[in-house]
């Protein structure tokens, strides 16, 4: 399993670790992620966080399906809001000092881009600096 499984990896490449973490610890933080994805994702269920091989993989599942979708069946876009909703909704604990992001909205479709306007001023109201 990664070694990082506290805090998301500067290039997101831990987050079904963190999401497994946050499933099994923080269980209302993990469903604030995933209720935060399904509002910009509609089709999105919740995520399949099961070791295989030794690792953890970015599965999931989609509404009305039972099929587990993987990493490599998802759009850039949808990797993206994946990775900043897991970034911006974690435990306050676990975020870093100062985070910077430069142009989150590169990559995100233009629905995408207003839902996160939403989440930026959501998180804003709970005294992050954005």
């Amino acid at each position: 399993m990664a070694r990082n499984r506290g805090r998301t990896s500067r290039s997101a490449t831990n987050i079904a670790p963190v999401l497994f973490r946050l499933q099994e610890y923080d269980n209302r933080c993990y469903q604030r992620i995933v209720d935060t994805i399904r509002l910009i994702l509609p089709f999105f269920f919740n995520f399949a966080l099961e070791p295989q091989y030794n690792r953890l993989l970015l599965n999931w599942r989609e509404r009305n399906s039972d099929q587990v979708f993987s990493v490599a069946q998802a759009s850039d876009s949808m990797l993206r809001v994946l990775s900043l909703v897991t970034l911006l909704l974690q435990p306050e604990r676990d975020l870093p000092d100062v985070l910077i992001l430069d142009e989150p909205e590169l990559g995100l479709h233009l629905q995408d881009r207003v839902s996160f306007l939403w989440l930026f001023k959501r998180e804003e109201a709970r005294q992050m600096r954005l």
